[in-house]
């Protein structure tokens, strides 16, 4: 039993009947085999429900998941479940047609538009012969050189060269259907294809890669946060895995893999504080299944190993030992969704892991067992949990059950109140700006503490660590007891405070940090940054596409003003298009030639839609320049040229027009203009050093060229040492990576918030809602009530 547990002779198979009230299509199923493998939990699960959601709901879908499949020697693969496809055809009885996609794809549209087209006399249809991460295949005609024998005796190359070799037999697929990293385009890719491996939104192998975001990644998250808030599972306890009966079976009758008998003082201090009255206690083997340590509550003990249904009641509390780490990988999550719908209060979990990092071999005794490490468990357990109810996860090693390897307790959002926060404001506009608005957002009551910095602030943080050396403490708030929960920071000056007041708490007080750390990347709880300044992708690090900013916080200032500006600006024609003007920084300079030719660029588009242009300069913008811009504006428009003490109409400018071009050069100008919704172009400007000779590798530096080499289609070069190495150096704070306005400005167009350059229609609708505040808002809660380790590694 333990062998056919660790392989399977076929694909596991998923069937997603027709939805309940529907008459069934009399189409044939749909069958969709799918190359995955364990590390993909999460890639697997999200590629289901982007079927499911995109499916013909009164049709059937097969859905065949090739994983850990006996019979193949997987050594020299790329992946571990490379050849598998070639052996389709034989899986799918040598008859009828069959789709395959690589776990790290979505469906976009229904697959079902890919299943029906014609082959012709085709065998398969790919986007090129060579390329079959996405195929459309004639099983009956490709059994002949693509078949179970020959998948699993030759490697790729031999079997893609035996199908080119047959002419005819490949066909051409429209590139649509298997659009890779920055081939994605909303109007027409249908499949999207994250081959890029160290920005997989999922990050299945952080051993291997240091990941970062992928510029289209919210696709992919999205799709998962759909898939979290509608409780979907590929499995479920109606439909378990083909493996779950006889995994229980085996665990029932093996010996039990970390019940020790010794109930931790913490968990009997947690179970207690909940006073339960009841308690459902759940194993793998009912003799087995764990005591309650409170004293007086009534207990059910439950082994789904019996085959009884889960038990329809709620109980104060559920108690598990025993159990979870006997299951397949499939059946954990939903499992988990059981027993948090079980209990009113508290689930508190004993299992079996490894302390290996990654997900690991499976154990030849046992082949469920162990195959997760403690992260992997943690992540698990939190998204069952999702912040509504107290958990607690005590982790032993399952070679040693004495040997304990932690444990994490997490309180929920209804238990855990409102932390004490302090603000920490600095002397930059922009950073004090993004600070009120989170803190607002978030809505919890806060106390502002103003700073005031002495010369030592230019000491790196990584060098001084906690400390007020460089703080001007007769011009600052005073930092004392009560010490805060929570400190929300921005900058690099306030970086060695806020770690001060996190270690005069005793380190129980959270970091949160918006915008650049300048410091290691794990002295925080949660770093809330953007695109241009290159940080690494860590469960740590949210990247939002812009910096924090609410427009309602300043439109009662300025509501008056606009009104103003809107009776001043009545009679210039519509459509009104924004021309907002930076200048001259430490990486960009705007000269009289740039502004010249912006200047006529901006009139023409003006021209070409019968509307005038609203023009105004910054504090940044030379007199030179804007001198050569006002003189190449020709048509109808209002031209502001920046003076101290003017009446500036930036603002109502934002309120009022229609359309907006902005410079390059101004991350902030540019994150107001997208956030009003209306199309934004933007205006490429000359980078400082682009035409100094011998400047090209000052300029481009590790960080620079790390994401700036591509491959023949134009797409990333996966990443490699030199890259994971400098990335180490900014995970240890040794390197802060240089702004890049270029990756800001890719990631404004890939979300469609954006052009890059004056366009005919003056810049695209926006693809997506933004939802930057909300979704830093909901990361901030969860580190409020994010898990703590309350055990140490002990034997």
């Amino acid at each position: 039993m333990a062998s056919s547990l660790k392989h399977r002779d076929v694909p596991e198979k998923i069937v997603l009947a027709p939805r309940a009230g529907l008459t069934p299509s009399t189409r044939p199923p749909v069958r969709i085999f799918l190359g995955t493998e364990d590390a993909q939990y999460r890639a697997e699960r999200v590629f289901v429900f982007s079927v499911e959601k995109h499916r013909d709901p009164a049709r059937t879908y097969e859905l065949h998941l090739m994983k850990n499949i006996a019979g193949f020697a997987r050594g020299k693969w790329r992946t571990n479940f490379t050849n598998y496809r070639f052996a389709i055809p034989e899986w799918a009885g040598r008859a009828g047609k069959a789709i395959y996609n690589d776990v790290d794809e979505i469906y976009l549209v229904d697959p079902a538009e890919m299943f029906d087209l014609e082959l012709g006399d085709h065998g398969y249809l790919s986007v090129s012969a060579e390329d079959t991460s996405v195929m459309l295949i004639d099983c009956t005609r490709m059994a002949a050189c693509w078949n179970l024998e020959t998948a699993s005796r030759k490697d790729k190359s031999e079997l893609l060269k035996d199908a080119a070799s047959r002419p005819g037999l490949w066909g051409a697929l429209d590139t649509g259907w298997n659009a890779r990293d920055l081939e994605y385009r909303p109007e027409s890719s249908k499949v999207v294809h994250f081959t890029l491996l160290h920005t997989q939104p999922w990050m299945p192998s952080p051993d291997q890669y240091s990941y970062h975001p992928h510029p289209f990644g919210d696709l992919w998250h999205s799709l998962e946060r759909e898939a979290d808030e509608t409780g979907f599972q590929a499995f479920t306890a109606e439909r378990p895995s083909a493996r779950y009966a006889a995994a229980l079976a085996l665990a029932e009758s093996s010996a039990a893999s970390c019940v020790t008998g010794n109930t931790p003082e913490d968990l009997t201090a947690f179970v207690a504080r909940h006073a339960p009255r009841t308690i459902l206690a759940c194993a793998a083997n009912a003799s087995r299944a764990p005591t309650s340590p409170a004293i007086g509550a009534s207990v059910t003990s439950f082994s789904p190993a019996a085959g009884a249904a889960w038990p329809a009641a709620q109980f104060d509390g559920v108690i598990v030992s025993d159990l979870l780490e006997h299951l397949p990988g499939e059946d954990i999550a939903w499992t988990l969704a059981e027993l948090f719908r079980s209990a009113r209060h508290f689930v508190a979990l004993d299992v079996a892991a490894s302390d290996a990092p990654v997900i690991g071999v499976p154990d030849d005794r046992d082949p469920c067992l162990c195959l997760r490490p403690m992260e992997w468990w943690r992540q698990q357990v939190s998204a069952a949990a999702r912040g509504r109810i107290d958990w607690r996860l005590d982790l032993r090693s399952a070679n040693a059950p004495q040997r304990r390897l932690g444990a994490l307790e997490a309180i929920s959002h209804a238990a855990s109140g409102e932390p004490r926060v302090w603000l920490l404001l600095g002397v930059k506009g922009g950073d004090n700006a993004q600070v009120f608005d989170l803190a607002t957002a978030l809505g919890w009551p806060y106390e502002v503490k103003q700073l005031a910095f002495n010369p030592l602030h230019v000491v790196p943080s990584v060098l001084v660590r906690g400390t007020l050396a460089n703080l001007d403490r007769e011009k600052s708030s005073p930092l004392a007891p009560p010490w805060p929960d929570m400190v929300i920071s921005a900058g690099k000056r306030s970086v060695p405070i806020a770690k001060w007041i996190q270690e005069s708490a005793g380190g129980r007080t959270r970091l949160i940090h918006v915008g650049r750390p300048w410091a290691p990347l794990g002295w925080f709880d949660l770093i809330i940054t953007t695109p241009q300044y290159g940080l690494p992708a860590r469960s740590n690090v949210l990247h939002n596409t812009l910096p924090i900013h609410t427009m309602e916080r300043e439109a009662p200032d300025h509501r008056a003003d606009i009104a103003r500006w809107q009776h001043d600006l009545g009679a210039l024609p519509k459509p009104h298009i924004a021309l907002l003007v930076g200048g001259d920084s430490s990486s960009y300079v705007i000269e009289s030639e740039t502004a010249a030719k912006l200047g006529a660029e901006a009139s023409t588009a003006a021209r070409k839609c019968g509307g005038s242009l609203l023009v105004a300069t910054s504090p940044r913008t030379s007199d030179d320049a804007t001198d050569a811009l006002e003189a190449a504006i020709d048509g109808p428009h209002y031209f502001h040229r920046w003076r101290k003490g003017t009446n500036n109409p930036y603002r109502a400018f934002l309120a009022l027009a229609d359309r907006f071009i902005v410079t390059g050069d101004s991350a902030s100008m540019l994150a107001e203009a997208c956030a009003t919704g209306r199309p934004v172009s933007i205006y490429p400007v000359p980078g400082r050093f682009e035409s100094i000779p011998g400047t090209g590798f000052v300029r481009d530096s590790i960080g620079q060229w790390r994401s700036s080499r591509t491959t023949y289609r134009g797409t990333p070069k996966q990443q490699d040492w030199i890259a994971r190495f400098y990335d180490r150096l900014v995970d240890a704070g040794l390197v802060t990576p240089p702004r890049d306005l270029a990756a800001y400005h890719e990631r404004l167009r890939a979300d469609g918030l954006a052009t890059i350059g004056i366009t005919a229609n003056g810049g695209l609708q926006r693809r997506r809602e933004l939802d930057d505040i909300e979704r830093a808002v909901e990361r901030v809660r969860e580190v409020w009530t994010a898990p703590r380790s309350v055990g140490r590694h002990t034997t």
